[in-house]
């Protein structure tokens, strides 16, 4: 269905129940996942330490290596090795974060820059289901 489908891209979620209070699937699943899907995968990992993961996520023949700016202390190397690994970076950012802070990636060129927030453009907090909005 998503194959036949007018959609550019499969968005993937990847928590770990540490940097996000839930847990989803890891990658055997995102094995079976890549090997059906036909389009390119966005896979966005809210884990801990996700550069730790980058050789698997290219593995998978993702597209795009999505990670969170507070998870990495050292982003702008993150960034470097997902392009080195040859896929496309891109940046999440919590709603928490001060708007401020994360203001000097956007003169990095990056694949998206994202802000978690609901359909009614309100805030929420990662790795939680859109019914959990920050008022």
């Amino acid at each position: 269905m998503v194959n036949r489908s007018e959609a550019e891209w499969v968005h993937i979620d990847i928590m770990d129940g540490v940097f996000v209070p839930n847990i989803s699937f890891g990658f055997p699943v995102l094995k079976y996942v890549a090997k059906l899907s036909q389009k390119p995968l966005d896979v966005h990992l809210m884990i801990v330490n996700p550069e730790k993961f980058i050789p698997e996520v290219k593995a998978l023949g993702a597209h795009t290596m999505n990670v969170h700016y507070e998870a990495c202390p050292h982003l702008h190397r993150v960034i470097q090795q997902i392009r080195e690994a040859g896929m496309q970076p891109a940046v999440t950012i919590n709603p928490a974060t001060p708007v401020a802070v994360p203001i000097p990636i956007c003169a990095i060129p990056l694949s998206t820059i994202t802000v978690l927030t609901s359909a009614k453009s309100r805030l929420i907090s990662p790795g939680t289901l859109i019914r959990s909005v920050i008022p």
